[in-house]
């Protein structure tokens, strides 16, 4: 997890306000949470990827960076940062898509593994770049009507994070945060046409 929630906004203001030694700082606090998490969104099972671990967070920043909102807290920081890893994937899986290569580029844990099975995904330890860009437009349909559902699945497959960091983020206790994931994998596979639990 990051450190001091209070020195992570204050430097994250702080580089807003354009302050370049507070930009590095929080660089240097952050940096190598997010790559933990950039490894667990991508996994080692990648066939002929072009993202690396680091080339997502340091994309991720810099798109963050080009366009720094207003920040209310760590998890606020960390929610922004997921979107942005999220964006990045859905546009390389489109350019991959695009390029006629589907090759797996998303390793998931034995939990998110569960849930892809139960949204009728390929029943592998992975993701293709079809399966991200239809869980994309799947969340993104979610969203509209259950945006914390969308919003807790978003965090699990485009933020790597696992159940108890799921619910710590969403400010949740594990077992409301695994019956919301329930729901949501319930309703993502009716968006995506596919039987629950197949």
């Amino acid at each position: 997890m990051f450190n001091s929630e209070d020195s992570i906004t204050r430097l994250y203001n702080a580089m807003r306000n354009g302050d370049p030694a507070a930009a590095e700082q929080l660089s240097e606090l952050i940096y190598s949470s997010l790559c933990r998490r950039a490894h667990n969104l991508l996994g080692t099972e990648r066939h002929d990827a072009v993202v690396t671990t680091r080339g997502l967070v340091n994309e991720a920043y810099a798109r963050l960076a080009g366009n720094l909102p207003a920040i209310q807290d760590r998890k606020h920081l960390l929610s922004l940062i997921t979107k942005k890893m999220r964006e990045i994937l859905v546009d390389w899986a489109r350019q991959r898509q695009a390029a006629c290569r589907a090759g797996v580029v998303r390793s998931l844990d034995d939990e998110n593994m569960r849930e892809a099975e139960a949204v009728g995904l390929k029943g592998q330890h992975c993701l293709t770049l079809v399966e991200i860009l239809e869980i994309d437009q799947a969340l993104s349909r979610l969203a509209e009507q259950h945006p914390d559902w969308a919003e807790l699945l978003e965090l699990r497959y485009f933020g790597g994070l696992t159940v108890e960091e799921t619910a710590e983020q969403m400010g949740l206790s594990r077992s409301v945060a695994d019956r919301t994931a329930k729901r949501g994998v319930a309703e993502l596979a009716k968006i995506l046409g596919r039987p629950a639990g197949s």
